[in-house]
């Protein structure tokens, strides 16, 4: 048989396959081959990292950087940008120097001009040390000149921190007994003004004092009192003053309620008799937490009254001013421009009650009275 007889054959053998519906060796080698390198190339794919992002196209790149913010950028990290007013969160890779900063929640920021501070009974700690002529005092100060209070006469009224010789009576001895150098000479003018009130003994203030006590006849001075006063209205009327330094309450340190109910009976019973009472915080703190403090300055407050915030001034005094009992203050002359001259109670004591009679009769003044 020859090769074409061959061939032939080999044809009709295709044919025969292609009636039965047969499929061709080599169309599905090649079918094969094709379905091969198409599984090839899909696990190859599916084995590379999952792109974040598409690069765009330059053109896109142009519209988009036409219509969204300048300072946006690339993810990674955190920022915040301001736009209309909003807090935005934006996240960048690298730092934008363009871009505005802002944390996410802004807190704004006020000075004491756009707020002054607001004077509470919580906070009565950082209340300033000398006060300022009030409304309402400078109406009782008024009152009382129309009754014929000494408008340059002022009593100590207290415990041991007002009863003490040494407690401004320097002031009424002469110039050799204090220094008030260039700082504080000008309170010169509340020396020479309340002159002879300084170092008067006063018959409402007495050593190891309450506030009860000023309402008790037994602790009257018969040689000035009559039998039917106290030592309060006996001082004023002795002395007639146009005003009276009230400090009390270090030794009322075992009921805070009973110590402000007693402490508005001698403001009413100062007010009525038209006197300015100015209220002064304690260097100590027996009672603990300030509470006596506190009292006083809510008193002030709802009366309308000068607080002297003693307690305040003697902060930075080694101590806080204290002696070693933790109750009585620490001592030193009045020298104030001297090297130490302002490190004890006493001297802080003296000069800030200078200060807070200069603040009364610089206030008076001010007033047109």
């Amino acid at each position: 048989m020859s090769r074409y007889q061959n061939s032939s054959s080999t044809n009709n053998r295709h044919n025969r396959r292609r009636r039965m519906g047969m499929p061709d060796p080599i169309m599905v080698i090649g079918f094969g081959m094709v379905v091969l390198v198409a599984v090839v190339v899909w696990v190859l794919a599916s084995r590379q990292p999952a792109q974040a992002s598409v690069e765009p196209t330059a053109a896109a790149r142009s519209t988009s950087a036409a219509t969204r913010p300048a300072a946006d950028a690339a993810p990674a990290s955190t920022a915040g940008s301001v736009e209309q007013g909003l807090v935005i969160k934006r996240i960048t890779n690298t730092p934008d120097p363009n871009a505005t900063v802002v944390p996410t929640e802004a807190v704004p920021v006020t000075s004491q001009k756009d707020e002054p501070f607001k004077r509470t009974a919580k906070n009565w700690e950082n209340w300033p040390v000398v006060p300022e002529m009030t409304t309402r005092a400078l109406e009782i100060y008024r009152e009382g000149q129309k009754n014929g209070r000494d408008a340059h006469a002022f009593s100590k009224v207290g415990d041991c921190e007002s009863s003490a010789t040494w407690f401004l009576e320097d002031f009424d001895k002469g110039p050799e007994w204090y220094s008030l150098g260039n700082d504080y000479a000008h309170l010169e003018k509340a020396i020479k003004y309340f002159k002879g009130s300084h170092g008067r003994t006063s018959l409402a203030a007495r050593d190891g004092a309450r506030v009860s006590t000023l309402f008790t006849s037994l602790w009257v001075d018969p040689t000035f009192c009559e039998t039917s006063e106290n030592p309060l209205t006996c001082e004023y009327r002795v002395h007639n003053p146009a005003f009276a330094i009230i400090s009390l309450g270090s030794n009322d340190i075992d009921d805070v309620e009973k110590f402000e109910a007693e402490m508005r009976d001698v403001i009413d019973l100062t007010i009525e008799h038209h006197i300015v009472p100015i209220l002064a915080t304690k260097a100590d703190d027996l009672e603990g937490g300030g509470r006596n403090n506190q009292v006083l300055a809510k008193l002030a407050l709802e009366y309308d009254l000068p607080l002297w915030n003693f307690w305040a001034a003697v902060q930075d005094v080694p101590n806080g001013g204290l002696d070693w009992d933790g109750a009585h203050l620490t001592w030193s002359d009045n020298f104030f421009d001297q090297p130490g001259g302002l490190e004890t109670g006493w001297a802080v004591r003296n000069l800030t009650a200078l200060q807070v009679l200069e603040a009364m009769r610089s206030g008076v003044e001010a007033s047109g009275d």
